[in-house]
């Protein structure tokens, strides 16, 4: 079995930095506009698969494919050390959180002995309902003239 794999996001966010203590702490918060939040898994047989007495070859076996969508725009919290704008020369920031968007759309192709499995899409759909967060860390490097 070949498993090739795509996964595709390219965002935009809008984010605010609160610092509630007198250092570099901070609390983020903001938004994530997700021009593409894509996962997907296209699946193959390479090999003949034997079931029970009945031997299928590759090409009778047939294929997965398998995407997952996450919404367009998504609110992001998250927390970090550091300062957009550095005190001294050099400065660093970094911070860690997730967009929490909603569950994914998820949508399921299969053709040849496996087409049967096609009916399990909303299994899927409701097995990952819960996957509503989409970790991100970022790291920031600036230097002040």
């Amino acid at each position: 079995m070949v498993t090739d794999t795509k996964l595709d996001f390219q965002n935009f966010d809008i984010k605010l930095s609160f610092h509630p203590f007198s250092n570099a702490f901070k609390l983020v918060g903001g938004v994530g506009f997700f021009s593409s939040s894509n996962l997907n898994l296209f699946t193959t047989f390479k090999n003949n698969i034997t079931v029970g007495e009945v031997e299928f070859n590759s090409e009778d076996s047939g294929d997965l494919d398998i995407n997952f969508n996450w919404s367009k725009t998504a609110p992001y919290v998250g927390m970090g050390f550091g300062r957009a704008v550095a005190n001294k020369r050099l400065g660093f920031s970094f911070d860690f959180g997730s967009f929490i968007s909603s569950s994914p759309e998820i949508t399921l192709v299969a053709t040849g002995v496996v087409e049967q499995t096609q009916d399990q899409e909303a299994l899927l759909n409701e097995s990952f309902e819960s996957f509503k967060f989409i970790p991100y860390a970022s790291f920031r490097l600036s230097y002040s003239f």
